[in-house]
């Protein structure tokens, strides 16, 4: 079952979503890189998928220093590279401090931000 946690990245309060396996205690993470939209239903249905599969699966919320003010393309071009590293770190970090859990590899995957298409 996944559900919303919080986490503090820089002092901003970046939300989570996270899969957690139903089996076990030791399994492989993913961390989920949303698209443009942001950590929305598809994301959410991916981490779910996921932790079906026996990863523990989390999708930061990589827009949480932004106001929701403008647009998906605006939002994208808001992000900064250093900060999504950041971001990505620090949702590693939290699967590693998860109780009565045992971390194996971690991957990450994401999905398009721009569909990247001559105009």
């Amino acid at each position: 079952m996944a559900q919303w946690d919080r986490l503090d990245v820089d002092g901003s309060s970046m939300r989570l979503f996270v899969g957690m396996p139903s089996l076990g205690r030791a399994f492989p993470a993913v961390i989920v890189a949303h698209h443009g939209p942001g950590v929305d239903k598809f994301i959410e249905d991916r981490v779910e998928h996921l932790a079906q599969q026996g990863y523990l699966a989390i999708a930061p919320d990589l827009y949480h220093r932004q106001t929701e003010d403008g647009d998906m393309v605006t939002r994208i071009g808001r992000l900064r590279d250093p900060e999504v590293i950041t971001d990505v770190n620090a949702a590693v970090n939290y699967a590693r401090r998860l109780k009565d859990t045992q971390l194996g590899d971690v991957g990450i995957i994401g999905f398009c931000m721009g569909d990247g298409s001559p105009t």
